[in-house]
């Protein structure tokens, strides 16, 4: 079933809970992995499993409860969870109900999420389309990022590698974040006169970056 999913390119992300269960994030839904018996049991979530999406793109534990999961699920936005009852507490970014969309949809740049990390400060971080967003003691806040011309920049990565501060790389050049604050300086190609994409960051050195 493993080799399954990731041949069909379904594997989105892999998140190991407090009690050592190992989770593969899909395109069907969640995959609990019991290492100690080799078990696998997939399963699509209900309130996920529509016409339109059922990706569930990562997890993360909660800084202050561990009762509460955050999940990032492509096309739908940011879920909060509360794990010992199974229940959703709340949908951010989501705009539809069932299988009919209601109304103008204004979350479309809010819903496309780039991976979770953690800060110093035990902020949660995730890139999407339209900016940044930042779970802080719970609180949701979006940070939008536009480049030079006013536009959306369209991110692919984000990475930590000092205290205070969040790289990311996007459509026409990369931006740094400042987490205390939450400003930040892009720092766009203007050479470049159609889009491309900057696919991953590492630290190369003290002073430079790999993009």
């Amino acid at each position: 079933e493993a080799e399954m999913l990731t041949r069909r390119g379904a594997l989105e992300g892999i998140y190991c809970d407090p009690s050592g269960i190992m989770w593969l994030c899909t395109w069907h839904g969640l995959t609990k992995v019991n290492r100690q018996e080799q078990q696998f049991l997939s399963k699509e979530i209900p309130w996920l499993n529509n016409n339109l999406y059922n990706c569930v793109a990562g997890l993360a534990d909660d800084p202050y409860d561990k009762d509460i999961t955050w999940m990032r699920v492509t096309g739908t936005g940011i879920i909060k969870y509360r794990t010992s009852i199974g229940k959703v507490l709340n949908n951010f970014f989501y705009y539809y109900s069932g299988n009919q969309f209601k109304g103008k949809d204004k979350n479309s740049d809010w819903r496309w999420t780039q991976e979770f990390i953690k800060d110093e400060q035990n902020n949660l971080w995730t890139c999407t389309y339209g900016g940044l967003i930042k779970i802080s003691k719970g609180q949701i806040t979006q940070i939008p990022i536009k480049d030079l011309d006013g536009n959306f920049t369209y991110p692919f990565a984000i990475k930590q590698f000092t205290k205070g501060t969040i790289w990311w790389a996007a459509a026409k050049g990369i931006a740094r974040i400042n987490t205390a604050d939450n400003s930040y300086t892009f720092f766009q190609d203007t050479s470049v006169k159609n889009d491309y994409e900057l696919g991953d960051l590492e630290q190369l050195n003290d002073r430079s970056l790999l993009i």
